[in-house]
């Protein structure tokens, strides 16, 4: 198998960078000389609810690797860590601890926009319509 091959049948995760719009709920820092401790930052009582644009790229067998084998708990920093780049292609975030520590109203929505790409990605069941008990199987119900 050569190259050309390998690049017909799509096994090259190409450069392209998906550019994804995901909205931020979020309260902003107040003022840092408003915060009663330095380094501990205050926020804003009014939530906000803003879009934005970022720039997601495909997983390649390297990174689908390490964030299969990351554990539970760090799975999804490690795909924003991977995934989540600059427009340029650089990444945003300068390590996987960094990508960690980001707040919950940012994480959610860059895992699911990095999720959205992934062509294996778990489809959502939809849940039955039709309530109660459920029927008997055919076997249950000749007994």
């Amino acid at each position: 198998m050569d190259f050309k091959t390998l690049q017909s049948l799509g096994a090259i995760v190409p450069k392209t960078l998906f550019k994804r719009q995901i909205t931020l709920t979020y309260k902003p820092p107040k003022p840092d000389t408003e915060w009663a401790e330095a380094g501990n930052p205050e926020f804003q009582d009014e939530e906000v609810t803003e879009p934005y644009d970022v720039f997601i790229r495909l997983p390649s067998a390297a990174d689908a690797i390490e964030i299969a084998t990351a554990s539970e708990r760090d799975r999804p920093f490690v795909g924003i860590y991977r995934c989540w780049v600059n427009e340029d292609g650089t990444e945003v975030l300068p390590s996987l601890e960094m990508a960690a520590s980001i707040r919950p109203w940012l994480a959610l929505p860059l895992w699911d926009a990095i999720n959205s790409l992934s062509p294996t990605r778990a489809k959502k069941s939809k849940p039955s319509k039709r309530g109660g008990a459920s029927s008997p199987s055919s076997s249950a119900a000749a007994q």
